[in-house]
């Protein structure tokens, strides 16, 4: 089953991926720049909060970017260093792929 990570657990990341989990999709986790909020979107989704973006990427086959605005261009300067090729790479805010 295709694995599905989460950068960013704020309202739209949570909400998404509880939705996502109730249709019969395998949610990995979640990334954030808190910790409290990773694990509390990852409690509410049955899921993990990772450690961190790298460990998103290698665990997961679809990576939604769930973050502000603003955010995004410093998520992808950090995502630019992996082989995304065989990712499915999606920003909510901005449909951005990779």
């Amino acid at each position: 089953m295709l694995k599905i990570g989460f950068i960013g657990a704020g309202k739209v990341g949570s909400a998404f991926g509880r939705y996502l989990k109730e249709q019969g999709l395998e949610i990995y986790g979640y990334f954030s720049k808190t910790s409290k909020s990773a694990k509390s979107s990852a409690e509410f989704t049955s899921s993990r909060e990772a450690c961190s973006i790298d460990e998103i990427v290698e665990n997961c086959d679809y990576i939604f970017i769930t973050t502000p605005d603003d955010v995004i261009p410093e998520i992808a300067s950090h995502l630019k260093h992996f082989n995304l090729q065989d990712k499915k790479n999606i920003s909510y805010e901005r449909i951005t792929i990779f």
